[in-house]
């Protein structure tokens, strides 16, 4: 899938996929694994609240940021990672009864195939996924 387009060059089946990559994906493998979070809540219950504990981290963008946006450029995965920040709030809001913590991180610009192969601050020894 070729990302990079506006809103009007964006596609329902493209921002239906990336939906399924960047939201769907995650709800489904938290949920699936939130027994598994709350035994090791219930097991460390002695440490405080922290990813010590039972943690959900979600691997968001800067991209995903609605006071951030100055152009519509990559319109399905920044729509996408907005939702999964949203998502993240509400498993935040639910999970914090457990024991569980849910963040999203943002882990700095990292080269893959859906974004650009250069970048203006890039190190000399930079992690390649």
């Amino acid at each position: 899938m070729k990302h990079g387009k506006g809103v009007i060059g964006c596609s329902d089946q493209e921002m239906k996929e990336t939906f399924d990559v960047n939201v769907i994906g995650p709800h489904s493998v938290t949920n699936n694994f939130y027994p598994l979070l709350k035994i090791a809540a219930d097991c460390n219950s002695q440490i405080p609240l922290s990813c010590a504990r039972a943690a959900v981290f979600n691997i968001s963008s800067e991209l995903g940021s609605i006071q951030n946006t100055k152009t519509s450029f990559t319109t399905a995965y920044r729509v996408s990672k907005a939702a999964l920040n949203m998502l993240t709030k509400c498993q935040a809001s639910e999970f914090i009864k457990d024991g569980i913590i849910s963040l999203s991180v943002h882990p700095g610009w990292v080269r893959t195939d859906l974004g650009v192969q250069e970048h203006h601050y890039l190190p000399k020894n930079l992690l390649k996924i």
